[in-house]
């Protein structure tokens, strides 16, 4: 069935988007909202059989769009800790001529796991960094190339979004190898913006916060009974995220409108980062802030001149 975005169907027309970590959760939702505005998409994951039935998806999807602009989804078997697998999808996406320039890679490869740090072992962490910041390394070098053909070839600046998180602002429970992650991912994607704009590629990023119904927030817990609405509690914007949130993220990111940004990663969290209890209920600021100022009064003490 046709995937419903708030942007023109033909945003994406005449480019191809490489995302890696494509196969499921956000990955797969970034390549849904992709597909549905034009764009043809190369998913790359370590499972053949994952990637390619979720290539099949969105290809249904095309199917199903009124554009007839010519776009297809391809599935490719690659592990982005080895580069020469990653140099395989680049010849595989330059040899086949039903794709366009390429103009935007999603670097969505992660892995991630609940530890006490005091728990973690050499090997688990440096599994993590392996797959989601030296992966993120990997896949932007092999794809540089390309990349700069298809600015060149679009007459626009192509564009890599690296998908992040908030863990590390200010930091998470049980988290420190993914923090670690995440944080260079951040660093990475500033340092690229800096080289790589005289080059034609805009880098940017995207930090999500829990999202539902994605692999990812279930290994954290997120399948626990009650905990979206737990989440919804805490949230500023009063739910747990979608994917589709981070889709409609990454489309303005990958659009024109988009143009003057890079090397800033977008926090897409409907506010959670800024959760902490409060120190009083809302009930009694008013008159505790009377409180506060009249003591001050009687004391001598300066007094603010608010009025509440």
């Amino acid at each position: 069935m046709p995937y419903s975005t708030t942007f023109a169907n033909d945003l994406l027309c005449g480019r191809t988007a490489l995302i890696t970590g494509g196969g499921s959760g956000i990955g797969l939702g970034i390549a849904r909202a992709m597909v549905s505005v034009g764009a043809s998409v190369v998913l790359v994951g370590r499972r053949e059989e994952v990637v390619t039935a979720a290539a099949a998806e969105l290809n249904g999807i095309i199917s199903s769009l009124p554009s007839t602009t010519e776009a297809k989804a391809v599935g490719l078997a690659a592990d982005v800790r080895k580069p020469a697998t990653l140099e395989k999808v680049m010849a595989s996406i330059e040899d086949d001529e039903q794709l366009p320039p390429l103009a935007v890679v999603v670097n969505g490869a992660a892995g991630n796991f609940l530890a006490l740090a005091e728990d973690l072992s050499p090997n688990g962490f440096a599994t993590v960094m392996g797959i989601d910041a030296l992966g993120t390394f990997n896949v932007c070098s092999a794809a540089l190339p390309l990349l700069r053909k298809g600015a060149e070839a679009l007459g626009s600046p192509a564009v890599v979004i690296n998908i992040s998180a908030t863990l590390h602002k200010p930091a998470t429970w049980y988290q420190s190898h993914a923090s670690a992650a995440k944080a260079a991912i951040d660093s990475l994607t500033r340092s690229l913006a800096l080289e790589w704009g005289a080059l034609g590629v805009r880098v940017v990023g995207i930090a999500p916060g829990p999202i539902a119904h994605t692999p990812g927030f279930a290994k954290l817990g997120g399948a626990a009974e009650g905990v979206y609405d737990a989440i919804a509690k805490v949230v500023p914007a009063g739910r747990i995220g979608q994917v589709t949130d981070i889709g409609h993220a990454a489309l303005f990111l990958a659009s024109g409108g988009a143009e003057w940004i890079t090397g800033a990663t977008l926090v897409v969290d409907g506010g959670a980062v800024l959760y902490s209890q409060p120190i009083m209920p809302r009930s009694v600021v008013a008159s505790h802030a009377r409180s506060v100022e009249a003591a001050s009064r009687a004391t001598g003490l300066p007094a603010t001149k608010s009025r509440l």
